[in-house]
């Protein structure tokens, strides 16, 4: 059967119509098209890889040692100091000497000053045959004038006291030096290591004049006690009964033996 002109135009349209329509139904699946009719490629993202456990644990540091003491640094902080030792060296032993501590081993200038009368002890000095250098005298002086009163150097601080916190030398061997007084009359009298040179209670600090005169002061005044009550073999001018300790002057200190120093006192007139 013959076809008609007209119906070659219809099968035309048609499938123009038909072709379009495939081509918008593909479009819609695969999303829209880039430009230049190029469909995107969406990038597939990387599948973690799962952290296996290690079947070692980790090895353990070794803690590094400590430096020697020569290369460790040193500390800023001064260490504080130590105990003295007790093992000190002893004061010589001494005996009395033909000299005397009297008024005349001072220039008439200085007797003008002194408050009293110079009391006559034997010079003590070390025993034969030891050979010793003597160190410097410590003198005492208050308000101008030779000497300082024993009952006010009790306590500190000394009244009008000279150059009260000087550091006398008193010995290079000893941390301890002895007092020796030979009073006229009686038997020589020492306190061994009684007046020491450093003062625990203020860090180690170095005995001062002031704490010198303290120091000879409460030991004098026990001699005082002690031998007040005994009556006086000789010299019977110095009996320590008639000579109130409230009278007595500490003029000064001479270096009579290694680590031993003698007191010379003034009474009051």
């Amino acid at each position: 059967m013959p076809i008609l002109p007209g119906t070659w135009a219809v099968l035309l349209v048609a499938g123009t119509i038909g072709i379009a329509m495939g081509r918008r139904a593909a479009n819609q699946q695969s999303g829209p098209s880039r430009p230049g009719g190029q469909n995107p490629i969406t990038p597939t993202p990387p599948t973690p890889r799962p952290i296996q456990p290690s079947a070692r644990p980790p090895p353990r540091r070794s803690p590094r040692p400590p430096p020697p003491p020569s290369a460790r640094p040193a500390s800023t902080t001064p260490p504080r100091p130590g105990p003295r030792s007790s093992s000190v060296t002893q004061a010589e032993p001494t005996e009395p000497s033909p000299r005397q501590h009297s008024l005349i081993d001072y220039p008439p200038s200085v007797q003008a000053y002194l408050p009293g009368v110079i009391i006559p002890q034997a010079a003590l000095a070390p025993v034969a045959g030891r050979v010793f250098a003597p160190l410097p005298s410590v003198t005492f002086h208050t308000h101008g004038v030779p000497g300082v009163l024993l009952a006010h150097a009790l306590r500190a601080p000394v009244p009008g006291l000279h150059d009260p916190d000087a550091v006398p030398r008193l010995s290079t061997t000893v941390t301890e030096v002895t007092l020796c007084i030979q009073w006229p009359g009686y038997d020589p009298w020492r306190a061994e290591g009684r007046v020491p040179l450093f003062d625990p209670a203020r860090g180690d600090a170095p005995c001062t004049r002031q704490d010198l005169a303290q120091h000879v002061a409460r030991l004098v005044q026990q001699f005082h006690l002690d031998m007040s009550c005994l009556q006086p073999g000789h010299a019977l001018d110095w009996p320590l009964a008639r000579i109130p300790f409230a009278t007595l002057y500490l003029v000064e200190l001479r270096n009579v033996a290694r680590g031993c120093w003698q007191p010379v006192f003034c009474c009051a007139a």
